[in-house]
């Protein structure tokens, strides 16, 4: 906000300094001139923009780099529809594009395959027979940007730029933060038993008979909130200094034992770091408990929610509409789902 304020200031300096008579981007209809900027600048600089724009069916928050998006979406779109209309040079970059994209407007074919395309990844999930398959299938699931119950993710030290490190935090949760699990406000349990629901209609969608998925359901439920109830606070979580810890893998391996590290970071196909960063060590040393706890069965939903719902929308039509009537509608309040974007 700050820095958007500041940007607003300095181009209305430079809108009105004699000097140079040009404009610029700077719309003035936008504006709302009637207000006095010493006392409320963000309406003076927005004020006719937030009164006249209409929010979009398929969004849950609209402004000009929203617009900017759609705009970038569309000029995408009709890129991509103009390679594949016509036919392109064998193995370019043209002709992979042009399938790359036929593949994902082929409905048909989508809705055909059903939860064919994660196949792979669900019966990799059903062979999980101890805590070493389960990590394995843990680390695995990083490369596909599914992180649970923790993530380990390859990012910038804050305290050195010229090095990237591997860094460990939590994660699992299917709702934004653990006040959706934990608050006794009347939104959050009403999100509660709407998300319960979603996930038994998930776990129908994917061939369980009503017994069974109110079983997954209830199963998942449990132990996402374990989870949460481990979980930093989001307050805590903007604390720059907290959630970095920086400690060598013998560290690590007495936070969690239950998981051997050289096996995991192997499985990422890494060597074994001097340190790593744990966002939040209290995190990972009661994770231990509840890995430990949990039966495999149980850490099998468990794993197998996540990765159906982080592919939900690339599955067929089922799955896809599921998905937006929780996470677009319920959660969101968009009215439809975003048709425009392409990438």
């Amino acid at each position: 906000m700050k820095l958007t304020i500041l940007s607003l200031v300095t181009m209305l300096l430079f809108a009105s300094c004699g000097g140079d008579k040009r404009q610029g981007n700077l719309k003035s209809g936008d504006m709302d001139l009637t207000i006095n900027p010493a006392e409320d600048f963000y309406k003076y600089a927005n004020g006719n923009w937030i009164a006249n724009a209409k929010m979009p069916d398929d969004k849950s928050r609209y402004s000009v780099f929203d617009i900017i998006n759609d705009l970038n979406q569309q000029q995408l779109r009709e890129l991509f529809e103009n390679l594949s209309s016509e036919k392109q040079p064998e193995g370019s970059n043209a002709e992979k594009i042009a399938m790359f994209y036929n593949s994902g407007m082929d409905t048909i074919g989508i809705n055909k395959a059903g939860v064919e395309p994660i196949r792979f990844l669900l019966d990799t999930i059903n062979n999980i027979r101890n805590l070493n398959d389960l990590q394995d299938v843990i680390a695995l699931l990083q490369f596909y940007g599914i992180s649970v119950p923790f993530g380990a993710d390859c990012e910038i030290d804050s305290k050195n730029s010229t090095m990237n490190v591997l860094t460990i935090s939590q994660d699992g949760l299917g709702l934004p933060t653990r006040d959706y699990y934990l608050s006794n406000d009347s939104y959050f349990a009403g999100i509660r038993t709407a998300y319960q629901q979603h996930i038994f209609n998930m776990f129908e969608l994917l061939g369980q008979d009503s017994v069974t998925a109110r079983k997954s359901a209830d199963c998942v439920c449990k132990i996402e909130c374990e989870l949460a109830q481990i979980s930093m606070d989001k307050e805590q979580m903007r604390d720059p200094f907290i959630t970095y810890n920086k400690i060598g893998v013998n560290q690590l391996s007495e936070l969690t034992g239950s998981i051997d590290w050289s096996r995991f970071f192997e499985k990422l196909t890494i060597p074994a770091p001097e340190f790593v960063i744990v966002c939040q060590p209290d995190f990972m040393l009661n994770l231990d408990k509840i890995l430990r706890q949990t039966s495999i069965t149980d850490w099998e939903t468990y794993i197998t929610w996540h990765v159906v719902s982080n592919c939900a929308e690339f599955l067929s039509a089922g799955f896809e509409s599921e998905n937006f009537d929780f996470y677009g509608r319920v959660l969101s309040g968009k009215m439809q789902l975003d048709r425009k974007s392409v990438v």
